[in-house]
């Protein structure tokens, strides 16, 4: 099964792709995944046209950096089940740190304050791992579908879910 950062990092590039400015997106210029706003609070650039450049400009090096502090370090990736770990951290970069860690918590049991303490570290260690990541797999397909609402990108959402679950499952290969 694929687990760790690195191979986080080369699952979440394959799906995010390059430079897209799409009007119906609500994160505007995004590149590798990185939105804007993302890229500016990162790097402290406030100037939009900096900002613009910076991140059309940015490096794969780059992006792991800003997946690595942003995402992965804030959802404990390391400290999370192998597949479960890339599963959540990839959810925190589509919805949220915050949001993916209170999915977890949901199913967990505990209590849903998006911090990964002591009682998600106790409970996590009485799941069943690939339950665990079934578990997580459905409920963010129920969230895109029931929260989000956003149409134009639900099926792109739901496409990158199930190949990402099936890939973690069976350790299929990006092709």
């Amino acid at each position: 099964m694929k687990t760790g950062f690195l191979d986080f990092i080369a699952l979440l590039l394959y799906f995010e792709g390059g430079l897209v400015d799409n009007p119906n997106d609500p994160g505007g210029l995004t590149n590798m995944g990185i939105t804007i706003h993302t890229y500016k609070h990162h790097t402290g650039i406030t100037d939009e046209v900096q900002a613009r450049q910076g991140l059309k400009e940015l490096t794969e090096e780059e992006a792991s950096k800003i997946y690595k502090l942003h995402y992965w370090d804030v959802v404990k990736g390391d400290r999370l089940p192998p597949g479960v770990d890339i599963f959540v951290a990839d959810t925190a970069v589509n919805i949220g740190p915050l949001t993916a860690m209170k999915m977890l918590q949901g199913i967990l049991e505990v209590t849903q304050d998006g911090v990964y303490g002591k009682h998600t570290s106790d409970a996590i260690k009485t799941f069943d791992p690939e339950d665990l990541l079934e578990q997580l797999y459905l409920k963010r397909r129920a969230y895109y579908v029931e929260e989000l609402g956003n149409m134009h990108f639900l099926r792109g959402w739901l496409n990158r879910i199930n190949d990402l679950y099936d890939m973690l499952r069976f350790g299929e290969e990006i092709e």
